[in-house]
């Protein structure tokens, strides 16, 4: 009984069973327009919650477009920067194990499982190749001013990683290594 592609990914990723989202204490783009009003940021004057996330949705198009040309970005008050570094793609041998800390391409992986039921019972692993580095966004804090530096975290979204990434196997960007190595 064989059973296709889609089926075999829906249950192997449990796609009909409801997933358990873990909520982290972080503010959303919704808690602070309400902190905002609440603490009259701006003013006498009321600016509209769809208003808002307009202005919201264009201040992260800015930024996005800005670390996608590997420019650094700083931030005002004195909050840090955000930069684009990179780090260098390794493949070794630790105890007779292969360390690597290439990314996993997920698609030939789930295929490989679902024509070898011996690499799916073993969680046999496909790697993404391509480029000998990976490419995220830093904060650094180094030049902020503000207490508590460490509560504060900048994760951006997955796709600015897959378009950075991509753009780096173009040869469009290149960033400094992250570890100076």
């Amino acid at each position: 009984m064989s059973e296709d592609s889609k089926e075999f990914r829906r249950r192997v990723l449990k796609l009909s069973e409801k997933r358990v989202h873990k909520i982290t204490n972080s503010v959303g783009v919704r808690e602070a327009y309400r902190w905002c009003k609440k603490n009259k940021a701006f003013g006498n004057n009321t600016v509209p919650e769809t208003d808002f996330y307009k202005i919201v949705r264009e201040t992260n198009k800015l930024l996005s477009d800005e670390l996608l040309e590997s420019r650094d970005v700083n931030l005002p008050q004195k909050m840090g920067m955000l930069e684009v570094r990179k780090i260098p793609i390794f493949v070794k041998f630790v105890d007779g194990e292969v360390k690597t800390n290439r990314g996993i391409n997920w698609n030939a992986t789930l295929e490989l499982w679902r024509t070898d039921e011996e690499a799916r019972e073993s969680k046999t692993l496909v790697r993404s190749e391509g480029s000998n580095s990976k490419f995220l966004v830093f904060y650094n804090r180094n030049k902020a001013n503000y207490p508590n530096k460490t509560l504060i975290c900048f994760k951006p979204v997955r796709t600015l990683y897959l378009e950075l990434n991509n753009r780096a196997k173009q040869g469009l960007i290149d960033a400094f290594n992250l570890y100076g190595k």
